[in-house]
């Protein structure tokens, strides 16, 4: 069974032999159920899920919604649909030689049911983000726009250095990168954080403040010695 486990765990700062003794199992047991090579009881769930305080149905996923998309089969209702409107975009760009076929050849595709090519169709959407994703790179800018914000107006060039943020790692944290990106790129909610590729992993790091910070409240307005513990947790190897 797909699940969330590790990273609600994580996300508390609870180590799985500490889990697995709240919930009265083996730490053997919790590493199995983490990976998804066993599943737990409806009791055990639900007592996971009271400890990492989030629903059941967010915490344990199940496989068929992968399992039908990766069969890449589409109702005839639905081919029905995209081809019509395939060929009504196929009318709207009849100007225009190369798009008028483009969408013309899609919607053929479609009309045959030639699975293999839907891919062509569908090039341009991408996976589903997770919500925890999301939800972790918005709670890590909201801690950098806390510390930044909380040095005032003038703040010191080399402590502003300390507090800044240093991105994401596009090659093994792109899901974190492109939606900060999303929510900094022309002003929409954080235009003064700068998002960058920051080359190397940084998510350990920023969870590690994210513990520091939550444990104070997740106080907006910050003083030096709590800006500073901020940033020595993420350095400090614990």
């Amino acid at each position: 069974m797909a699940n969330l486990l590790r990273i609600f765990r994580e996300r508390h700062s609870i180590s799985q032999a500490e889990l697995a003794r709240r919930v009265g199992v083996s730490r053997q047991m919790m590493s199995a159920m983490e990976v998804g090579n066993q599943e737990p009881s409806l009791a055990l769930a639900l007592r996971l899920a009271q400890e990492l305080d989030q629903p059941v149905e967010k915490l344990f996923r199940g496989d068929a919604d992968m399992k039908a998309t990766e069969k890449n089969s589409l109702t005839k209702v639905e081919r029905l649909m995209l081809s019509n409107q395939y060929r009504l975009l196929e009318k709207l760009h009849v100007d225009d030689e190369y798009d008028k076929n483009h969408y013309a050849r899609l919607a053929e595709i479609f009309e045959a049911g030639y699975t293999s090519l839907y891919r062509h169709a569908f090039s341009r959407i991408q996976d589903q983000l997770p919500e925890e994703v999301s939800e972790e790179v918005l709670s890590i800018l909201d801690m950098h726009r806390a510390m930044r914000f909380s040095l005032g107006e003038k703040p010191d060039p080399a402590y502003l250095e300390k507090v800044k943020f240093l991105g994401f790692d596009a090659n093994n944290e792109g899901e974190h990168l492109s939606f900060a990106q999303f929510f900094s790129e022309g002003g929409k909610k954080y235009p003064e954080i700068q998002i960058y590729n920051s080359h190397h992993s940084t998510l350990p790091r920023y969870r590690k403040m994210l513990t520091e910070w939550s444990r104070m409240g997740r106080e907006p307005h910050l003083t030096r010695p709590q800006i500073d513990s901020i940033i020595e947790a993420g350095t400090f190897n614990h």
